[in-house]
């Protein structure tokens, strides 16, 4: 994925500045968030850089078939209207039991 996420930047535009700190765990909000785009191109940065991630997304987003694709790359679908869902409990317990 590596190479064809650099290149498809390249194409679009885009150049890597900087680099992104070496944890094993982390959490890194990105705001603000304009549109869906920002989506592909975070994912295709993350990919350049060779950074395993997983991504909060809203589950409305998980329709046939672009839910094969979301969950293939390891996105979370979260439930934004029930209010019974914990979602930053839930987030730091799945961070908590994981080495990275």
């Amino acid at each position: 994925m590596k190479p064809i996420s650099d290149i498809i930047l390249k194409v679009m535009g885009w150049r890597l500045v900087g680099e992104f700190p070496d944890l094993n765990r982390s959490v890194v909000v990105l705001a603000p968030h304009t549109s869906n785009w920002d989506f592909v191109i975070g994912q295709l940065y993350l990919n350049a850089k060779d950074i395993n991630n997983h991504v909060l997304m809203k589950k409305e987003m998980f329709f046939f078939p672009l839910n094969i694709i979301l969950n293939a790359l390891g996105t979370i679908p979260v439930d934004r209207n029930n209010k019974k869902t914990n979602v930053v409990s839930q987030l730091s317990s799945r961070i908590k039991n994981s080495n990275e």
